[in-house]
């Protein structure tokens, strides 16, 4: 039996100076920020996903461990390119929206592993070109110019519901004691149109008054009423938060119709 002696390999510390140590914590926090712009993306396509099919609860990835997702290459491509073209993330992805909007394709909206196509690039350049040349002269153009912002869902109901007291709470700050149910329910009727779905949707003989108006505001507000009767988490942000501002604004409940 051949006897074998075990083979020591010495091992030496490495230092680093204190320039790699700051080398290495930079890319450390490149990599969280990039890992964070990835997500970014994802919840903006999220959002514009969610506008278009009028459904809610939807996530391209997993709220933990994002990067575990099956969609996470999808978006790391969308990053990379606009990384290396130096193109807003955010109005690249809207761009796709765009194109399946205007091009009458099978498809609503576009697939995650549709948006780093050749096809995808060359709709964004001519895109962004135009929206260069819309915008060029307005003042508040370079906005314009970048993607919009994304809004989680609960933030747009909240946003638009306080917006909407605000409204209210405004046009009788100087006749405060003419606020009553029947002023409140005039003021919903003759305005609507400066409301958000969100609160409009809180009162209910609001209801039947919209699916008696034509205009072409009231079938938004009909598609939007239609996704907030399929969330139950919808109507519960809407009901909590309407009651909490109503209250802290001295705002009458809704006048009952007989």
């Amino acid at each position: 039996m051949v006897h074998r002696k075990p083979i020591k390999v010495k091992r030496t510390p490495i230092h680093l100076n204190d320039n790699q140590k700051k080398q290495l914590k930079l890319w450390e926090l490149m990599e969280i920020t990039r890992t964070d712009d990835i997500i970014e993306i994802a919840r903006h396509y999220d959002m514009l996903r969610i506008e278009v099919t009028n459904k809610s609860g939807f996530t391209s990835l997993p709220t933990m461990e994002p990067q575990e997702g099956k969609n996470w290459h999808h978006f790391e491509s969308v990053y990379e390119i606009c990384r290396i073209q130096g193109w807003d993330a955010k109005l690249y992805v809207e761009s796709q929206f765009e194109y399946y909007a205007k091009n009458g394709t099978k498809f609503k909206y576009p697939l995650v592993n549709m948006m780093y196509s050749v096809n995808a690039m060359r709709f964004f350049i001519h895109y962004q070109g135009d929206v260069h040349q819309k915008y060029k002269k307005d003042v508040g153009g370079e906005k314009r110019k970048r993607g919009k912002e994304t809004v989680e869902l609960r933030d747009q109901i909240i946003r638009g519901v306080t917006d909407s007291i605000n409204q209210i709470t405004k046009h009788f700050e100087y006749k405060k004691n003419e606020l009553t149910e029947e002023a409140k329910a005039l003021y919903v009727f003759n305005n609507w149109h400066n409301l958000s779905p969100f609160y409009l949707y809180s009162i209910r003989w609001f209801h039947e008054v919209l699916e008696g108006i034509t205009a072409k505001q009231a079938d938004r507000y009909k598609k939007e009423f239609q996704r907030i009767n399929s969330s139950i988490s919808m109507r519960t942000v809407i009901d909590e938060t309407v009651r909490k501002l109503e209250e802290e604004n001295g705002i009458p409940r809704n006048i009952i119709f007989r």
